[in-house]
């Protein structure tokens, strides 16, 4: 089968794609998104618009050639240019990635820091690309699908690296540059350095030198405006005992930098890995650490308002109507019209705020767990802060109710684990009578807010996402079983 054969079956049947042993080339092919693409190594389409595919159709083909090979790294022989990630397989999601660069290659292989020999490249099929094989943006018109084989009602399907982190590499960054750049921050000698596949926000590699492991990540999108809320939280939180990441500074006091012309930062990398399904443990942790996080914010002084607040609902639900049906566009808009009208309540007024994370899902929060079945997890990290704002507190905790204490395939409220949550929380922060009586609104609020982001991410693709987008059906569920069974307080966690 040559590239042109295969490029008519992917454009007429998008589940069609199956194991390829090596392509050549794939012609431009709007239906599929596809502009510019590259090759096949060790049975891999390495192509712009995979993420326009259903992902069940070809997961079984893919995962034997990267399973349990958690980064795979390429670099020419001798070469100090840039190091590639090409494709990574997480054990415990089964997810598959690639990295749109110069290196592809399925197969591991080893990276070595300059002056230390060559690089290994087993597999002999990798390809060298041009500038002109760069990633272009998938064709806004195709509506995708089908979603991502995670657990149900996953917000997204990340590659997570060691540390269970979701990453993504999208500027080029090389060795000798991040040398540099890490000693000016006196950070050490670069010894190694990975990039990871599988985020869509951030180009994220991870660094080590003789010093420790950092993660250097270059913003794609946030500014260098919003940029320094976000890591002088991060850097109050970690000063203030939160196991939160804590950005380096210069020898100016500036967590903010400059790499390859993007706003840079380098955290320390935290240990643990995200647990999927949590028990009433982990979300007992969660909660707690939740509570001291916002008390240990209450003296933060920077202000951002929660970017995907109210506002940004109202502004946004107009835009992703067109796509939904009758009865779906009638719960949007009253849910909406409720939501503002809990905004005008003396009550709502009167909720304790300050900086939230706002984003704290299953998949942001990093637990240790020991071999010894007998000792309980520790939480060791809370991270991904770039949708924090200040906001009101029980906001936070909703959100983290709708993600950590729901049965996810149906939507409906864990007891066991809501309970524990609460009760963990309000031991080390009570709840305000006012958070009490609105925990049933904010629960909604945070169902909605992710229904509707899921929504405009489906319909309205950014530029240059690598992955497909989330599923909204499940925030719906959420969001109507909010609705159905509002979310009450008992007498234990109040």
């Amino acid at each position: 089968m040559d590239g042109s054969d295969l490029a008519a079956q992917i454009i007429g049947h998008r589940i069609a794609v199956r194991l390829v042993l090596r392509v050549n080339f794939i012609p431009e092919g709007g239906a599929f998104g596809v502009k510019h693409t590259s090759h096949v190594v060790g049975g891999i389409l390495l192509a712009q618009g995979l993420h326009h595919v259903d992902h069940d159709a070809y997961r079984t083909s893919l995962l034997h050639c990267a399973v349990g090979q958690r980064d795979a790294h390429v670099a020419a022989p001798g070469e100090k240019g840039a190091v590639q990630v090409a494709g990574t397989v997480h054990q415990q999601k089964g997810f598959f990635g690639i990295l749109h660069g110069n290196h592809f290659a399925c197969a591991p292989s080893t990276l070595r820091h300059p002056g230390r020999g060559p690089a290994t490249l087993q597999s002999s099929h990798a390809k060298r690309l041009t500038t002109n094989d760069r990633p272009h943006p998938p064709s806004s018109s195709y509506k995708p699908k089908h979603f991502p084989p995670t657990y149900p009602g996953a917000r997204h399907a990340p590659l997570c690296c060691a540390g269970g982190l979701k990453m993504a590499v999208y500027t080029e960054v090389s060795l000798a540059q991040a040398s540099d750049f890490l000693k000016s921050l006196q950070l050490g000698t670069l010894k190694t350095m990975e990039g990871c596949s599988g985020g869509i926000e951030n180009t994220n590699y991870f660094v080590t030198t003789d010093q420790a492991a950092y993660v250097l990540t270059l913003f794609e999108r946030l500014t260098a405006e919003q940029l320094p809320f976000y890591l002088r939280l991060m850097k109050h939180l970690a000063f203030q005992g939160i196991p939160a990441p804590d950005p380096a500074a210069n020898a100016d006091g500036d967590v903010l930098h400059t790499l390859n012309g993007k706003p840079a930062a380098v955290v320390n990398r935290l240990r643990g890995r995200s647990e999927l399904a949590p028990t009433a443990v982990h979300c007992a942790l969660v909660g707690e650490m939740l509570a001291r996080m916002h008390l240990a914010a209450r003296d933060f002084s920077m202000q951002q308002p929660n970017l995907r607040g109210l506002a940004w609902w109202n502004e946004t639900m107009p835009v992703v109507l067109p796509f939904l049906t009758p009865e779906q566009t009638s719960l949007l808009q009253s849910e909406l019209a409720y939501q503002n009208h809990v905004a005008t309540l003396p009550a709502y007024g009167a909720l304790p705020r300050g900086p939230i994370h706002a984003d704290l899902f299953r998949d942001n929060v990093l637990f240790d767990t020991s071999a010894d079945a007998a000792r309980q997890p520790e939480l060791t990290g809370f991270f991904d802060f770039y949708f924090a704002g200040v906001d009101a507190w029980i906001f936070d905790i909703a959100v983290c109710l709708n993600d950590w204490c729901i049965n996810l395939a149906t939507g409906e409220k864990d007891t066991e684990r809501t309970d524990a949550f609460l009760a963990a929380y309000a031991n080390v922060r009570p709840l305000t009578s006012q958070e009490r009586d609105l925990l049933p609104a904010m629960a909604r609020a945070g169902a909605l807010r992710f229904w509707i982001s899921r929504l405009w991410d489906l319909h309205l693709p950014r530029e240059a996402a690598m992955l497909q987008a989330h599923d909204p059906s499940h925030f719906e569920r959420v969001l109507r079983q909010r609705v159905r069974q509002p979310l009450t307080l008992n007498s234990t966690n109040a």
